[in-house]
């Protein structure tokens, strides 16, 4: 018998994202309509790294003209496991701590350090993928409310193109996998808000069944 050849971390992980991206979950229609402004402690990290940040519209601390790239990543599954192996990475690194003043922060920062939570884990994930090349407008901080009483959470949106047009796939802290908004919808997860990279406001959830949606429209 020849020898096992035991698959490389990223090759297992491509193989995964096949499974997971093809699951099937219920039907719903996740989108964005209207305008909020953002909370206090996205101004206050922008004020914090907009010079690092090019999401950070400039009113909000970010510097004039820096680029924000294109709305989308390629479609590749390639493109998506390294950002859920960056993700991963920050998760992996992050020493936990509730942070009472709930301050965004890219973990690693001189004098920071590596402790923090989720909104931390979300903004450091994007810092490290803007490394990577990733364009900025493609990565994308959202509010969810968690299942119960789990009170509010943030994940990050990856958004990419696909046959049909633009998908969101979530990285979240409580998952090790990808996962599509239908499928945090049938967890429970209720979309909220979602920022908009370059742009002062935020925009609001409306997310419905996909039946609802069809019956709207007729």
């Amino acid at each position: 018998m020849g020898r096992v050849r035991r698959l490389s971390p990223f090759l297992a992980l491509l193989l995964l994202l096949s499974a997971v991206m093809t699951a099937n979950a219920p039907a719903f229609a996740l989108a964005w309509n209207g305008d909020m402004e953002p909370l206090a402690q996205y101004r206050t990290y922008c004020q914090t790294y907009g010079d690092r940040d090019p999401g950070c519209a400039v009113g909000l601390g970010g510097k004039v003209g820096t680029p924000i790239g294109a709305d989308r990543v390629d479609a590749g599954r390639a493109t998506l496991g390294m950002a859920v192996m960056v993700h991963r990475q920050v998760v992996g690194d992050l020493v936990y701590r509730e942070d009472k003043q709930d301050r965004w922060e890219i973990l690693g920062t001189p004098g920071r350090g590596m402790s923090g939570d989720c909104d931390d884990v979300v903004m450091t994930t994007i810092s490290r993928l803007l490394r990577r090349g990733y364009p900025r407008a493609a990565l994308r901080a959202t509010i969810v409310r968690l299942p119960g009483n789990g009170g509010h959470h943030l994940i990050l949106s990856v958004r990419r193109q696909s046959a049909q047009g633009v998908e969101e796939i979530f990285l979240d802290d409580r998952h090790h996998h990808p996962m599509r908004p239908e499928q945090l919808a049938a967890e429970g997860y209720v979309f909220v808000a979602q920022e908009v990279p370059g742009r002062r406001h935020w925009r609001r959830a409306e997310s419905q069944p996909a039946l609802m949606v069809a019956e709207r429209s007729e």
